[in-house]
């Protein structure tokens, strides 16, 4: 059996947690002695044109698998953005709206094409689901088709265009519990197709406290954001929850490290400290660094950070009001949720406040991860699903 794993860009360095997601899944199953192929197109990544190709059309390889790149279609992306715009607001779109989302998003034929040629025993896993490559994609051979959706209690997922592809292929890959209550809740899906698979994690993670305070010269205590820097992580919620901590105590900072910029607002300058991208090593010495590896996101299927920031001994504080990272805080007993400032300081001041908790809810963070998403784990449950 071939195996296929379909996403819409696939960079050397995944820039998000769905590319290192795709990069694990392949990694994990070429291991395992399948033969396994990555398909996307020649996008260069997710903030990158969509209808532009930046790597040549054909084979390549990247860390160790093999790669079979195509050609993007051109879309009209003024269109795609202005309901792009209205799905972000919330707000009700027309079914007109809805094709018109799909079909300007990232799309390419060649790859739907080159789908449809391959032999009658193929699975194709695609992922994430809010992408043209998942949404045609899955269509060619939806009976082939297992979707990784990374689904999120968002707008997105409540249009009426991924009801029927998400019934139509031959399972789900859910990522955790509350990912697939969502997906049975939403769409209909049957218990058995629902299948709870996590995602794996690099065990030998380590951080160093003292190299990084070094490094970059931070002598204060600080909570660390690592991630990408836009609205849609809910970045904003956590700087200002910050900015009416720091207003009482102000022997706090809030670190930044991830792609993208986020300007500090004026009551935060010299108190938010944005590293801006940074190496993987100085990223896990930054974990180890700080008081909380903070999680604002109302839109998490995973959380690769949360992880991380947990095998380097540092507790998670999470919004209140996303049920997955919610879920892996209660399962590890390893973190504190918020839903409002209040929270937020109340949260902050118990982990200043008790370095003894803090240690704990950190070691018992990393006994989670050890314990569920070891790669040989996540390996096995993976297998067990592409084989129904």
């Amino acid at each position: 059996m071939k195996l296929f794993i379909v996403t819409p860009w696939y960079p050397p360095h995944a820039g998000g947690g769905a590319e290192l997601l795709a990069q694990r899944a392949a990694a994990l199953l070429q291991a395992a002695g399948h033969d396994v192929c990555v398909l996307t197109t020649c996008v260069r990544e997710f903030r990158s044109d969509w209808g532009i190709d930046h790597y040549r059309p054909g084979r390549a390889v990247v860390g160790g698998v093999p790669v079979r790149r195509f050609s993007a279609d051109r879309r009209d992306w003024r269109l795609f953005d202005q309901v792009n715009l209205r799905l972000m607001r919330g707000e009700q779109v027309t079914p007109a709206e809805e094709a018109a989302y799909v079909e300007e998003s990232v799309r390419s034929r060649a790859l739907e094409a080159f789908i449809a040629a391959q032999s009658g025993d193929a699975r194709f896993v695609l992922l994430p689901y809010m992408f043209g490559t998942t949404y045609w994609g899955a269509q060619v051979r939806p009976q082939d088709s297992f979707l990784m959706p990374c689904l999120h209690d968002e707008a997105y997922a409540r249009l009426s265009v991924f009801a029927p592809i998400m019934r139509a292929v031959r399972g789900l890959l859910c990522l955790s519990e509350a990912e697939r209550e969502l997906a049975g809740g939403l769409y209909g899906v049957s218990e058995e197709r629902l299948h709870i698979v996590g995602a794996a994690i690099d065990l030998d993670v380590r951080g160093d406290a003292a190299r990084f305070r070094a490094r970059f010269g931070l002598r204060q205590p600080f909570l660390l954001y690592a991630g990408r820097k836009d609205a849609g992580k809910n970045l904003d919620w956590l700087c200002d929850a910050y900015a009416r901590y720091v207003a009482h105590r102000d022997d706090l900072r809030l670190v930044l490290i991830g792609p993208g910029t986020w300007p500090a607002p004026p009551g935060l300058r010299g108190r938010l400290i944005d590293l801006g991208f940074v190496a993987e090593q100085d990223k896990y010495d930054a974990c180890a660094a700080a008081l909380a590896v903070c999680q604002p996101s109302l839109h998490e299927s995973f959380s690769y950070v949360v992880m991380e920031g947990w095998l380097c001994g540092t507790p998670a504080l999470v919004h209140a009001d996303c049920a997955v990272t919610v879920e892996h805080c209660r399962a590890a007993g390893a973190g504190l949720w918020c839903g409002d400032a209040a929270e937020f300081a109340a949260s902050v001041d118990c982990l200043r406040e008790h370095a003894d908790v803090a240690r704990r809810l950190g070691a018992q963070g990393a006994a989670y991860v050890r314990r569920a998403f070891a790669p040989a784990q996540v390996q096995a449950r993976l297998e067990r699903a592409l084989a129904t």
